[in-house]
């Protein structure tokens, strides 16, 4: 699989010391703009390796989620961009992202090899945005404000 770096990670020494780009190779990194749940817009760097997702801001690690984490995707329907990827015991992912589908397929896939168990589900909404199905972890640690199972898009899970 040919990877998508446009950040160009690859040539970047800064990030070689926190990514062993030999046994982890880069599936796919762009800039992100993360949104926080008073919808607060900031930029980051998302990496997608085959074990897992990495977010920086500037140069500096802010989150690295094994991929086999992730237990749900939510896409916004009316914004394109927006996508809310939901963890069992870490905080959520909201961000906007010009290639999401580009992304969320690499991502399907790489849970799919590490998680062959297990269903990666995939929710569409349509709204404003997604800020309403963010988890609250502090009150617990599972994923407990998923929209209906009728917005559930099964033709995409794998």
């Amino acid at each position: 699989m040919e990877s998508t770096d446009k950040l160009g990670l690859l040539s970047n020494p800064d990030f070689e010391k926190i990514i062993n780009f030999d046994s982890e190779p880069i599936m796919f990194s762009n800039r992100i703009h993360h949104l926080n749940r008073w919808n607060i817009k900031s930029e980051r760097s998302l990496v997608l390796t085959d074990k897992f997702i990495y977010e920086f801001q500037k140069k500096t690690l802010n989150k690295k989620i094994p991929i086999s984490d992730c237990s749900h995707i939510i896409k916004n329907l009316t914004n394109l961009r927006e996508v809310l990827l939901l963890f069992e015991f870490q905080n959520d992912l909201r961000f906007l992202l010009d290639e999401r589908e580009e992304f969320l397929n690499l991502l399907k896939l790489r849970f799919a090899c590490v998680r062959p168990d297990i269903t990666l589900r995939v929710y569409g909404v349509a709204g404003s945005n997604l800020r309403e199905y963010l988890t609250n972890k502090k009150k617990r640690n599972k994923v407990d404000n998923l929209p209906r199972e009728d917005f559930r898009h099964k033709t995409e899970e794998i």
